[in-house]
């Protein structure tokens, strides 16, 4: 008895940081809304300036991120923070960049999705009702088929 409660502890604790952070709730909420995966502006054409592709990673045991590929270079791959799913189907996440947090809303319609509002902790807001500082419209991603 004292070997499996000793088995046990060993499995919880080794698990234990995913499941303290909560991490693993977020991964579950990004893929039950759909959005793990690869979107583009255009799925046939390859990544670059004007296609940029979004990748959202969603493991079982970490952090969920996002990472967005101009070209073929390897970016960097962003933490999604306390994602939520909203009351009318958008989501919602934080992402640090560096001591700035950024607040992100994501709409998602069928296989298409766009950012509808982001702001950081500082009060300063990119994105607001899908329309960017500039006054242009934000634009849609088609998920891509192969991931």
């Amino acid at each position: 008895m004292r070997v499996l409660t000793g088995i046990l502890i060993g499995v919880l604790a080794s698990s234990g940081a995913a499941l303290a952070d909560g991490s693993w709730k977020d991964s579950a909420v990004l893929q039950s809304a759909g959005l793990d995966g690869r979107w583009a502006l255009d799925c046939n054409r390859p990544a670059g300036k004007g296609n940029e592709y979004l990748v959202y990673l969603t493991p079982e045991n970490g952090v969920p991120t996002e990472q967005v590929l101009v070209d073929a270079s390897d970016a960097p791959k962003l933490q999604l923070l306390d994602v939520r799913l909203l009351k009318n189907g958008d989501l919602q996440w934080v992402r640090a960049e560096g001591e700035v947090m950024i607040n992100f809303v994501i709409q998602l319609k069928g296989n298409k999705m766009r950012t509808w509002s982001s702001a950081s902790s500082d009060g300063h807001a990119f994105i607001s009702k899908a329309k960017s500082a500039d006054g242009k419209a934000v634009p849609w991603f088609s998920k891509c088929e192969t991931n």
